[in-house]
């Protein structure tokens, strides 16, 4: 390998590592279906800080979510 492919590649790495920090960081507000204490399936919005493991995320046709 060349150095300036090398570099090239840790450049890469280094921009795909800073777009996946600025993700992780992305906020939104989501829709979630949650179980509640009596078994019943609920639908609500909620804050994407929110969310917890066993959540149900809803994405509405044609848009994105990280």
């Amino acid at each position: 390998m060349t150095l300036a492919a090398i570099i090239s590649e840790l450049y890469d790495q280094i921009r795909t590592l800073k777009r996946l920090k600025e993700m992780a960081h992305y906020e939104i507000d989501v829709i979630v279906r949650r179980v509640d204490s009596e078994d019943v399936s609920i639908s609500r919005e909620v804050h994407s800080d929110e969310l917890v493991p066993g959540d149900i995320i809803i994405v509405p046709e044609g848009n994105k979510m990280p």
